[in-house]
């Protein structure tokens, strides 16, 4: 994408983890339009390197905003409405070697500042290190988030299978921000409405598949380094062939990124114009 439109998508090089670069991507509209009228958003994946289906998720939404932004009107109000910078692979050791961890056996999305808490066994997958962003992705993170004004972040994750637990995915808020949890809420109501009961593979249809967590604190958890923003798990396949196949289970993932996107650029900067 950056060699096909290098007029909207730039590569930067934040640092190196392990001896792995950590980029970010920057998609900017037309330069000619007010900066205070663009929507700043970030977005994170890879925090946890094991979890690749979520990568690719957002691979082909943001393929799709630069190749099929014309037969959209979602995707063509993103395309000039939204400043997105993109950090897909914020832990490379464990994207390459498929583990959760990173390098140093830390759980990036507990090491973050915001809410962190000591975990004493090294070996737990929850070991958060030995002091508040003590590695450099994190670190690199917490700096891009204190040194530039975003509007939204969003850090993106992957569930489980659906059939085995008859969930779809869900959004982790900080009820520190109660536009947080307004727009989880307010997501998870559209979702379920608009795709989920279109699904005829689906047995109850009245069951509410996404599903939103209110939390007191951040944990350490990457999101909690945004401003405003939340943690979003997706489903990463059906499990089931009798639901659907993996393929279907992206493409419905790659819509509901394009409906968070759509509802944070319309309520969070509604709120920040305020």
């Amino acid at each position: 994408m950056v060699d096909k439109y290098p007029e909207y998508v730039s590569k930067t090089v934040l640092g190196q983890a392990d001896n792995k670069d950590i980029c970010r991507y920057d998609f900017n509209p037309a330069q000619s339009q007010n900066s205070n009228d663009i929507c700043k958003i970030l977005y994170c994946s890879g925090t946890h390197g094991a979890e690749r289906p979520n990568i690719i998720v957002g691979f082909r939404f943001f393929k799709d905003l630069c190749e099929n932004w014309e037969s959209s009107e979602l995707l063509k109000d993103l395309r000039f409405n939204v400043h997105f910078t993109v950090v897909p692979i914020v832990n490379p050791y464990g994207f390459v070697t498929g583990t959760r961890k990173n390098e140093n056996g830390v759980d990036i999305n507990r090491n973050f500042t915001n809410g962190w808490k000591a975990v004493d066994d090294e070996n737990s997958l929850y070991y958060s290190g030995p002091s508040p962003a003590s590695e450099i992705s994190t670190q690199l993170i917490e700096k891009i988030c204190n040194e530039e004004r975003f509007d939204f972040g969003l850090d993106h994750h992957i569930f489980d299978y659906f059939s085995t637990s008859e969930k779809m995915g869900y959004f982790v808020n900080s009820t520190e921000r109660p536009l947080d949890v307004s727009v989880g809420n307010m997501l998870s109501v559209w979702i379920n409405k608009k795709l989920l009961k279109s699904n005829s593979n689906i047995a109850d249809s009245s069951k509410s598949y996404f599903y939103t967590i209110n939390q007191g604190d951040c944990g350490g958890y990457l999101f909690g380094a945004f401003k405003n923003g939340m943690l979003f798990e997706s489903m990463i396949d059906w499990g089931d062939s009798k639901y659907g196949t993996s393929e279907t289970a992206q493409k419905l993932n790659v819509e509901v990124l394009g409906a968070i996107f759509e509802t944070a650029k319309n309520e969070y900067r509604m709120q920040n114009n305020k």
